[in-house]
């Protein structure tokens, strides 16, 4: 090389884009970033190289390299000399660290001798060859923290602008020789804020002792405050037992066993079956001084004798007798042992379960994940009012063969959860509890260890083998769980099975409406139009009446006690030798008297009345303010001369005849529609408004039109409630 050499610093290019404007006599000597690279050569090439990369725009920064251009060809010569050299300081060379990531040879030759050994063969290529910072920043994991160790921080840019976000990149000196010290001090600072701790001790002189006589004492100048009082937890640890016996008294006041009040079946408040368990458990934890949560446990052929009750106030009182020598326990209660099994600590709990891969999704399987609200929904509806952390399944598919289980530091109530998914098996909705379990194993270290594997929600997946009875979840495994199904407590009244339906006032229906039918949706009607609880229905049966028809009290009544707080009164007006209503109920009146000593009934039912105008005015006469007449008509008479304002309700044929509400008519001067919607709540004046203002013939009429969601059934219920709200009515 003849003339001076130099460096130039691109700043606006990288090695691949400066190629291109590169004479032959300039090597790109170090890869510093996407848009960065450094260039030598000599002095007069490299200016030209200069004065054209300015005219395109390129940014250029000359370094001081003293005539030195290292990691290119015009070293080339001192190499021998400088291996001489270096053999003579690395006469062992020694494997580099796998932290140690070569910037001087490429990632695919690090396999290679002379990248696999720190020897003088190495450094020596580290003169010659380019520096591959840009490929190398590439492989600095993302949560790392950098130092740059050199004179000065002269790559902070290109780091900076190079490293992932998440990176702490840091300089060990400043180029201001003024504040080595402050900035040295400052990395430190820094250190520690990441969560590092440097070693001061080390900036410090060795400290001899003893020390010398004029060293002052520490003590005196060291004055404790005393003024307040802090409290510490003391952790009394339970002295180890001798005896397999000990008895143990809960109550569900003590905070305790607080807990167990949510563990709930059929209305009834039973101690959980893993509860059992868990005092046995720390039965075995006592006899070996140990805390149980510590200590792995397997249960084996564990029968479940009977159930026992949580009063609400008062003891229940548990003997656990565990015998040392085979291992078996019972639980005795009032005498009685209401559970049995053996127990032991294994040695590897591994190898008391079995080798079972976590369940995949099986294709063509047709899953439903369903969240924790679904789950327990169900259960309820099976007689399992679970609550607090008997509430503990986060999500399980349809089938009940996986799913999460939330981990809330209670072995009792975790257990009690995986036996959850065995109801979800059941393909039905009886009621069953526990009666056996073969072999249950629990591992408090495989379980600890799972747990920090996942995430601040502590969600364990659980496994229910149903091939192989084995329910499986964290470090506890249930092998051939047995449950027996219970007869439920009969409620105080049968369920009524409601809902809503559109029935047109007098078009057919397809399929249509049977007899009964018909008759609910006329007194349904009729009782949405008037509010209370007393309702009264009376029948006439007179002359007009054909001999063949059904009398319809007895339909009327049982309608009406499917309705909670109705109070009915039931009445039937027939001659005493009709021996229909001879034959009716005590819950039914029948009474021999006039249609005209009738007032304030809601229901009157008769036959071909619309023809016969003084029985017609008699029965109105009887009627409440919006009490509504059931006309039972011959089905060929379609041309009613409707008199006295009646106006129809329902209109329906069946059975040879027909069937028609009638109710008087309402005269209504005026009427306010209020369209309600889901997405914004400016009805809701409106409808106060309207409500304040109650007149006989005014009418408030709620519309929801495309709405999939709108509660306006809810709504209007309501307001039916409220003062005046029964002049309201509603349309979807």
């Amino acid at each position: 090389m003849t003339g001076r050499s130099g460096f130039d610093s691109c700043s606006g290019l990288g090695q691949e884009e400066v190629r291109k404007f590169l004479p032959k006599e300039i090597d790109v000597v170090s890869h510093n970033s996407p848009d960065s690279c450094t260039v030598a050569g000599p002095s007069n090439v490299l200016a030209h190289l200069e004065t054209d990369l300015s005219r395109n725009g390129v940014s250029i920064k000359h370094l001081e390299n003293f005539d030195i251009p290292f990691h290119s060809r015009y070293v080339a010569a001192a190499a021998p000399r400088l291996l001489k050299y270096l053999k003579q300081i690395i006469s062992h060379p020694r494997e580099r660290s796998s932290r140690w990531i070569s910037t001087s040879i490429a990632e695919s030759s690090w396999e290679a001798p002379l990248a696999k050994l720190c020897s003088a063969e190495y450094f020596t290529n580290n003169l010659l060859s380019p520096v591959l910072l840009e490929e190398v920043l590439e492989l600095i994991p993302n949560d790392s923290v950098t130092f740059e160790i050199a004179p000065h921080g002269i790559l902070q840019q290109v780091l900076q602008q190079s490293l992932h976000k998440n990176i702490v990149n840091l300089a060990l000196t400043e180029k201001n020789p003024n504040n080595l010290l402050e900035s040295f001090l400052a990395l430190i600072g820094k250190l520690y804020e990441m969560g590092g701790q440097p070693q001061l001790t080390e900036l410090y002189p060795e400290v001899k002792y003893p020390v010398s006589r004029s060293t002052p004492m520490i003590a005196p100048l060291i004055r404790w405050e005393h003024s307040e009082d802090w409290y510490v937890t003391s952790y009394r640890m339970q002295e180890k037992i001798k005896s397999g016996e000990r008895t143990v008294v809960v109550n569900i006041a003590d905070e305790d066993w607080q807990f167990h009040a949510g563990h709930v079946i059929d209305g009834r408040n039973l101690f959980p079956a893993t509860g059992y368990l868990a005092l046995v458990w720390e039965s075995i934890g006592l006899m070996n001084g140990q805390q149980y949560t510590d200590v792995p446990i397997v249960f084996e052929n564990i029968r479940f004798q009977r159930a026992t009750n949580i009063p609400k106030e008062g003891n229940i009182e548990f003997i656990i007798m565990v015998q040392k020598g085979s291992g078996n326990f019972e639980v005795v209660e009032g005498g009685a042992a209401i559970v049995t099994g053996r127990c032991f600590i294994p040695k590897n709990p591994s190898d008391e379960m079995a080798d079972l891969e976590p369940l995949e999704p099986v294709e063509g399987q047709d899953l439903i994940e369903f969240s924790g609200r679904d789950i327990y929904k169900e259960l309820r509806l099976r007689g399992y009012n679970y609550s607090g952390l008997f509430r503990g399944l986060v999500c399980a598919d349809n089938l009940g063969t996986t799913g999460k289980v939330q981990w809330s530091d209670n072995w009792v109530a975790f257990m009690d959860n995986m036996l959850q998914m065995q109801i979800l098996q059941e393909d039905t909705r009886g009621l069953f509890v526990p009666t056996s379990i073969d072999k249950l194993t629990i591992d408090p270290k495989a379980h600890q260890n799972i747990l920090q594997t996942l995430g601040e929600e502590k969600h364990y997946p659980v496994y229910a083998y149903k091939d192989v009875c084995i329910i499986r979840s964290g470090g506890v495994e249930i092998r051939g769980l047995k449950a027996s199904g219970i007869t439920r407590r009969k409620p105080l009244g049968e369920p009524v099975l409601e809902k809503y339906l559109f029935v047109p006032n007098s078009a057919p229906m397809d399929p249509p409406l049977t007899f009964k039918e018909i008759i609910r949706v006329c007194v349904h009607i009729a009782l949405e139009n008037q509010l209370g609880i007393k309702v009264k229905s009376v029948e006439l049966i007179d002359s007009e009446t054909p001999s063949d028809a059904e009398i319809l009290s007895p339909e009327i009544a049982l309608i009406l006690g499917d309705l909670p707080l109705i109070q009915a009164e039931i009445n039937v007006l027939a001659p005493p030798t009709n021996e229909k209503a001879a034959e009716l109920g005590s819950a039914i009146q029948v009474a021999d008297r006039k249609l005209s000593g009738e007032q304030n009934s809601l229901l009157i039912v008769a036959s071909n009345i619309l023809g016969r105008t003084e029985v017609l005015q008699t029965a109105l006469g009887a009627l409440s303010d919006k009490g509504c007449l059931i006309a039972r008509e011959k089905p060929d008479k379609i041309d009613y001369q409707l008199e006295s304002g009646l106006e129809i309700i329902f209109d329906q044929v069946v059975d040879n005849e027909r069937i028609l509400l009638l109710r008087k008519a309402a005269q209504v001067l005026s009427t306010v529609v209020i369209p309600i919607t889901e997405t914004s709540y400016s009805w809701l004046p409106a409808i106060q408004t309207a409500l304040k203002d109650i007149s006989p013939t005014k009418r408030i009429v709620l519309v929801a039109e495309n709405e999939p969601f709108n509660g306006i059934m809810g709504l209007f219920n309501c307001i039916r409630r409220e003062p005046g709200g029964e002049i309201a009515r509603y349309k979807q």
